[in-house]
């Protein structure tokens, strides 16, 4: 069994490298996403040379099977939840729509976002005027009804970035959780803050907060929909978006489960 043989026999074109008997080498992978190279930089027998592969058609993951360091293993192919909806749902400033977009493109998703959906269906009002316009009440069940004509069809392959109160909505709860999967990326007050703070102006929530104002009211509110938010069928504690956690974000949308 040879690197090169193995990675042939699952489908993968990959530059030359070589042949080396890796069955000898038990992997302690340690590995980084470089675009469309993986690194192997340390085993337990070490290589003269980090061995570094380049793939050359999208790579598949098979069972979404992760080392300990959380790593998922290159040689194995994915078996892909077919056909659904995955939501991403968060406090504001979560790098929702952000993150939820590099996904879509890495793995040939289609994306939207609900905010965006609003404001093009509202004149291309800004969610700051449709929020001031309506109040809350009516806002939340504009945001619902935007929702559920987005997701009504079923068996649709899309990363779909919810607003932050979205998924406090029981109604709207309920129907996310039996439309799709929901991935809750739980990022840190203190993150937030630094997020908000030069922004603020943009969010209907905390645009008239002082500084201490704003982190007492990020601190609050984060903490009463915390429960909701943890009705998700997955956590990604401590995101920041760097790309580790974009690796596990993507190994949870292509989990089987």
């Amino acid at each position: 069994y040879k690197i090169g043989w193995s990675m042939e026999k699952q489908g993968f074109m990959f530059a030359k490298i070589g042949f080396v008997n890796f069955l000898s080498i038990p992997f302690r992978m340690h590995c980084r996403w470089f675009g469309n190279t993986y690194n192997f930089g340390s085993f337990k027998q070490q290589l003269p040379n980090a061995v570094t592969i380049t793939i050359r058609k999208s790579i598949r993951f098979a069972d979404n099977q992760q080392t300990s360091n959380g790593c998922r293993n290159p040689l194995k192919s994915p078996k892909v939840f077919p056909n659904m909806y995955i939501f991403l749902t968060g406090f504001m400033a979560s790098g929702k729509t952000k993150n939820g977009r590099i996904m879509a493109e890495r793995l040939g998703y289609d994306f939207f976002d609900l905010d965006h959906l609003i404001e093009a269906e509202s004149n291309h009002l800004t969610i700051n005027e449709i929020y001031e316009n309506l109040g809350e009440e009516a806002f939340r069940q504009l945001e619902l009804d935007t929702l559920i004509a987005h997701t009504d069809n079923d068996h649709q392959n899309i990363i779909f970035s919810l607003g932050g109160g979205s998924f406090s909505n029981p109604i709207a709860r309920k129907w996310i959780l039996e439309k799709g999967k929901v991935i809750f990326l739980n990022v840190p007050v203190g993150v937030l803050f630094q997020r908000l703070i030069v922004k603020k102006t943009t969010r209907p929530l905390l645009r008239h907060l002082s500084d201490q104002e704003l982190l007492d009211k990020i601190t609050t509110l984060r903490a009463k929909r915390l429960p909701d938010y943890m009705e998700a069928h997955h956590v990604i504690p401590n995101f920041r978006g760097s790309e580790r956690d974009r690796m596990e974000l993507e190994g949870l949308i292509l989990q089987n489960k």
